[in-house]
């Protein structure tokens, strides 16, 4: 059918009895939509309105045209919404750079929910040992532990770059059974010193044997005799496991140990904290719909370990050397290597 684009002419005609009227709904003069209704009557062959000079009126042919037109249009309607929406649907490859600890603790087994959401949307989890930057590994956006090193995520100026703070990272002390029963559960931070304890090594090689705490009445630090010390996660959670001693871990390392009773967890009531999550990504990117909704989904996904929400995981209050402690150390202190 030739003329289909005059058939809104035809049907506000039909519902304002008159082409004048139509015409200045579609802003078209009177005797253009009485040549668009003209066209339309000589392609099907028979008249759709009866013409006088006090107005016009449907014909039996034209009262049945206008039901199916007026079912045409809304049809039209529907596909050219669908499309519209089709244009705006997430969709393409989104290649993210992600630490392995909360890549394979969280972010892994949450990700077919995203991408049910999202059908047209691709998305490459890259785990990293040592963070490359972003250009390095063709990457669009990075979940990192700790400060970035800007320099190394773009080859223009750090300025480019946004830092969001996505999740606080609490750590736990854990144990094996076995180890507490031969050697006691630790009632302080300063008991740890009588324990064999079990240390990460940091990216500059030297073990971290300065452990951290806050609780609400104080904050302390203790230094711990490594015995041994890994630069692995899970090697430093297999010697726990083991019962070689006790572990200092971001909680997402050991918390299946812990669900299973495979690990205990020691001294519940300090708070020890490791370097923040964050995500990292070049400032122009959010305009990328797939970017956008990949921040917002992780958003969701970390809630419970937001920066504002970090304070009150352990009913701290405002007061606590916790909350000034994470104030002047908004990222929660250096990068950890390979936690998993």
């Amino acid at each position: 059918m030739q003329h289909l684009r005059h058939l809104p002419a035809f049907v506000l005609a039909a519902e304002r009895g008159s082409f004048v009227a139509a015409g200045d709904a579609l802003g078209l003069t009177g005797s253009a939509v009485s040549k668009a209704v003209a066209l339309l009557e000589l392609e099907l062959g028979v008249p759709l309105f009866l013409r006088s000079t006090r107005g016009i009126t449907l014909t039996g042919d034209g009262r049945l045209f206008l039901a199916r037109c007026r079912e045409a249009l809304t049809l039209l309607e529907q596909a050219q919404t669908q499309a519209s929406e089709a244009r705006r649907e997430v969709h393409g490859v989104l290649r993210v750079l992600m630490h392995p600890m909360p890549g394979r603790a969280r972010v892994a087994a949450a990700l077919p929910g995203l991408l049910d959401r999202h059908p047209r949307l691709e998305v490459q989890l890259v785990f990293y040992e040592g963070y490359p930057g972003l250009e390095a590994a063709g990457a669009d956006i990075a979940l990192i532990l700790g400060d970035p090193e800007l320099s190394q995520a773009s080859t223009g100026p750090s300025s480019n770059l946004v830092v969001l703070p996505l999740a606080h990272n609490p750590q736990w002390v854990c144990a094996a059974p076995a180890y507490l029963e031969r050697h006691g559960v630790p009632r302080s931070p300063e008991e740890l010193l009588r324990h064999r304890c079990i240390c990460i090594v940091a990216p500059g090689g030297q073990p971290i044997t300065q452990w951290r705490f806050a609780s609400q009445a104080r904050s302390c630090t203790v230094e711990v005799q490594p015995r041994p010390a890994f630069n692995d996660g899970p090697a430093c959670r297999a010697a726990a496991l083991a019962g070689h001693g006790l572990v200092r871990l971001p909680f997402m390392t050991l918390q299946d140990s812990v669900s299973r009773g495979d690990l205990v967890r020691v001294l519940p009531e300090w708070y020890s904290v490791a370097a923040s999550l964050n995500l990292v990504y070049p400032a122009n990117a959010r305009r990328v719909p797939r970017v956008r909704v990949f921040i917002d989904w992780m958003r969701e996904l970390f809630a419970d370990l937001s920066p504002q929400k970090a304070p009150h995981l352990h009913g701290l209050t405002p007061d606590s050397p916790l909350h000034r402690w994470t104030a002047r150390n908004p990222m929660g202190g250096v990068p950890m290597p390979n936690v998993r």
